[in-house]
């Protein structure tokens, strides 16, 4: 099965390049817009505009304020977040399913549990979302870096001005940027076995769908809210705990991994 994950890897990193440098420049591009608009708040207000590196997690990591259409406010997507799930998927996105289209056919004739194959696709996708995020945090610590950032606070003037949200704490706590890592390792595994069920346009169709739900509705059920640290009862009051949303993510994307594996070995894929 190692063999095949190598096999996945050397392939998959030609045809990522482009996906890799565009995250990277998605993440300069937002870091420094933020730098720019929110330093000359900072300037004018105060004559200060020092940052620290908890300030550029807030911000990748933040998704947006609950929304309450009572107040009549316009709804608005939380781009950088949208953006930030769109393009983790991406590195997954059509690969392994073109691959069983083609070469994959014969490799799984050559094993008598085919569900080795699939497992180690799924092992493929999760490396290629650890890629993601450590790409994802690395341009965040040396932007930070570049512009003299330090520490693990939060100006929370500065994120709710950019945000026009209302944080009270003033430090990001590392437990919540690995639980927004968690959500985004168990939706690779959704998306990848909704895809085999049905198609990844159908699949990435579903996880906007979904996105967008979790964006518009503040209730734990839509476990997308766990992954914005806007939502998160940490920052805000009447926040969400991520704790059993988190466990019941887990437990949903087992359950999900053993159905497909399962149905896997057992589909007639082979020439169809």
């Amino acid at each position: 099965m190692w063999k095949l994950i190598k096999r996945d890897i050397n392939i998959s990193i030609k045809s990522n390049i482009w996906k890799y440098i565009l995250i990277m420049v998605f993440c300069i591009v937002v870091c420094g817009r933020f730098y720019v608009v929110v330093g000359d708040h900072a300037r004018r207000i105060s004559g200060n505009s020092d940052f620290y590196i908890g300030d550029y997690l807030f911000l990748m990591f933040g998704g947006m304020k609950e929304y309450v259409p009572e107040k009549n406010d316009y709804f608005e997507l939380p781009v950088i977040w949208m953006a930030m799930q769109m393009l983790l998927i991406s590195l997954v996105f059509i690969y392994p399913f073109k691959d069983l289209l083609s070469n994959g056919q014969y490799i799984l004739v050559q094993y008598s549990e085919r569900s080795k194959w699939w497992v180690s696709k799924i092992i493929w996708g999760l490396i290629q979302t650890v890629a993601g995020y450590v790409l994802i945090i690395g341009i965040i610590l040396l932007f930070a870096i570049l512009t003299g950032a330090h520490g693990l606070g939060v100006h929370k003037e500065y994120i709710n001005y950019y945000y026009g949200s209302k944080i009270t704490a003033d430090v990001v706590n590392v437990w919540d940027i690995v639980v927004c890592f968690i959500y985004n390792i168990c939706i690779t595994v959704l998306y990848m076995s909704t895809a085999l069920l049905t198609t990844p346009v159908v699949s990435l169709m579903l996880l906007v769908v979904y996105d967008v739900l979790s964006a518009y509705i503040m209730n734990p059920v839509l476990i997308g809210n766990v992954s914005m640290l806007l939502r998160n009862a940490r920052y805000v009051n009447k926040g969400i705990s991520a704790l059993i949303p988190v466990v019941f993510l887990l437990c949903i994307t087992a359950i999900t991994f053993v159905i497909t594996v399962h149905r896997f070995n057992k589909k007639d894929i082979v020439g169809n």
